[in-house]
């Protein structure tokens, strides 16, 4: 039996630690910008794997309500993480390593 094999190590590596930092990072600044009806819809469904018509009965809310919120704020989610993550990118092309995600405050 060979004793030098060592089990899989499936803790996530610094990089991938960084970069869902970065990732919640950028969905909490999104979602906190994001109009109330739209958040609550988008969380229940994105987050929460909540189909429309669950959405639509937790809500009291007409599905087509429920699926219109969620078209918008998916675009308005899409816009702003790729503007977020833009951002971030020129942050840590300027000043390699000094990125923390919390010690400035671009506003959108």
């Amino acid at each position: 039996m060979d004793d030098s094999f060592d089990p899989i190590d499936d803790k996530p590596r610094p990089d991938e630690l960084s970069d869902q930092t970065r990732a919640r990072a950028v969905l909490d600044r999104v979602l906190v910008r994001m109009p109330e009806d739209m958040r609550v819809v988008f969380v229940l469904c994105e987050i929460e794997q909540m189909t429309a018509p669950e959405i639509a009965r937790l809500l009291d809310l007409p599905v087509g309500t429920v699926a219109s919120r969620l078209r918008r704020g998916r675009e308005l989610f899409e816009a702003r993480a790729a503007r977020w993550s833009a951002v971030e990118f020129a942050i840590d092309r300027a000043c390699p390593g000094n990125f923390s995600g919390s010690n400035w405050s671009y506003q959108p």
